[in-house]
């Protein structure tokens, strides 16, 4: 995992606020390099079938890409074209991944399966051509630890539902102001496998694990109340 962190941290180096907002910035200094492919709001999961969204607009967001059969479906395969659209289109119908480090371009066709006919959401079938996912959330001074804690249990939940990207390395990488302290977080889910970076008035965490299937979270920083 060491050579996706390393390269996380190079494309970071010359992040300034100045250069705008930072999930922007990543995504053109990572899609520069000439290592692997990384792609930025990677669709790992859509809506089934246009009956299931109520929202009009996103209906319309989808019908604009041509994404439905005739009998409302959303495709299985998908081609370049067509991911790059859901990448760039984001609705409440599209999990996108921040960011993922493919191992080589994709292939003409991805596929995206349902389990069950009535399931609400076809998910990306295959981790063949995926290396890892990174996530990227960046906090307030005023977000509290346990506000963190909980966004970020429910990107581990909302990936761990897809299972193919289980046994997929998985990264995330958190920016806060630079008088937060997020030891005590990183340590608890990722041991000694995460770094701290200061710059520019900001603090940047950056945690991983070879697999998200091993990510656990059975314990809390902050237990539910009630």
């Amino acid at each position: 995992m060491n050579q996706y962190i390393d390269e996380i941290q190079a494309s970071l180096k010359n992040y300034t606020p100045l250069n705008g907002d930072l999930k922007s910035y990543l995504s053109t200094a990572l899609s520069a390099l000439d290592s692997r492919p990384w792609k930025s709001n990677y669709p790992v999961a859509l809506v089934h079938n246009k009956s299931r969204i109520e929202n009009s607009e996103e209906v319309d967001v989808l019908e604009k890409g041509n994404l439905f059969d005739t009998q409302g479906d959303t495709p299985v395969s998908w081609n370049k074209d067509q991911l790059d659209f859901l990448a760039k289109n984001s609705t409440k119908t599209i999990q996108n991944a921040s960011y993922v480090a493919l191992k080589e371009e994709d292939s003409e066709h991805v596929l995206f399966l349902n389990k069950r006919a009535k399931d609400y959401w076809k998910k990306i079938a295959s981790n063949e051509n995926i290396a890892t996912i990174l996530e990227l959330t960046s906090y307030n001074p005023q977000d509290e630890i346990c506000k963190i804690e909980f966004n970020f249990r429910e990107i581990i939940r909302k990936r761990k539902e897809v299972p193919s990207l289980k046994d997929v390395g998985f990264i995330w990488m958190c920016e806060v102001d630079e008088s937060r302290d997020l030891k005590k977080l990183l340590k608890h889910y990722f041991l000694d496998d995460f770094r701290k970076i200061t710059q520019h008035n900001r603090m940047y965490y950056i945690g991983w694990n070879a697999k998200l299937r091993d990510l656990s979270m059975r314990h809390f920083v902050c237990p539910p109340q009630g």
